[in-house]
């Protein structure tokens, strides 16, 4: 499965949103934070670059690809191995997330989110946030994949989660088409949270 771009106060209290629905992470705030003002609160990035949007190719028909993002790498911070920071006009405008293994359960987002998340599989499927506001997961299916992706469109941003659900009862599941007791199992391998102010509309 391609890995896509991209998250709450979690049971780690790493993450958060506001009263207002708007993602915050660490004081950083969607077209609010500047360049600038993410390097005094973090300093120099490990990398920094400027290129076409990558919102990976599951997500990469949402946003003009005219546009030219400043993109920031950081590591190691809380349980994240890498977080990446994307700037449109200097604005930041979407978050990449990848947590250490196995420290993040794909469970936990709803609750830590607010947020109802749907299920989804394939690779390089075409996510068009639009239409996916306001819908509810309303079944789980008889077998997660190995991998899969978890989606949750609220007013002003869309998550994107991928999960690994690669583990020896998973994969015995698969195997002998075994139904799923629990709604999405596994963990998180990467998330985005990406404001609905860059959709193509």
């Amino acid at each position: 499965m391609m890995r896509i771009l991209i998250f709450i106060i979690l049971v780690f209290s790493v993450l958060s949103v506001s009263a207002q629905d708007k993602f915050e992470w660490k004081g950083l705030k969607f077209e609010e934070t500047s360049i600038d003002k993410t390097l005094d609160l973090f300093g120099k990035p490990n990398k920094d670059k400027v290129e076409k949007p990558k919102i990976d190719k599951a997500v990469a028909g949402q946003v003009p690809v005219e546009l030219n993002f400043r993109k920031f790498q950081y590591k190691n911070i809380d349980i994240y191995k890498e977080i990446y920071l994307l700037f449109l006009n200097e604005k930041l405008i979407a978050f990449e997330f990848i947590p250490q293994k196995q420290k993040m359960a794909a469970a936990d987002l709803p609750k830590n989110f607010n947020a109802d998340f749907l299920f989804a599989e394939g690779n390089n499927i075409e996510i068009r946030f639009k239409d996916l506001e306001g819908q509810k997961e309303t079944s789980i299916p008889k077998v997660y994949p190995t991998n899969y992706y978890m989606i949750a469109v609220k007013e002003h941003y869309s998550i994107v989660a991928t999960i690994d659900n690669s583990s020896w009862k998973a994969v015995l599941r698969d195997a002998t088409n075994k139904p799923t007791s629990d709604k999405f199992p596994g963990f998180v391998k990467t998330m985005q949270v990406i404001s609905r102010s860059v959709e193509k509309k």
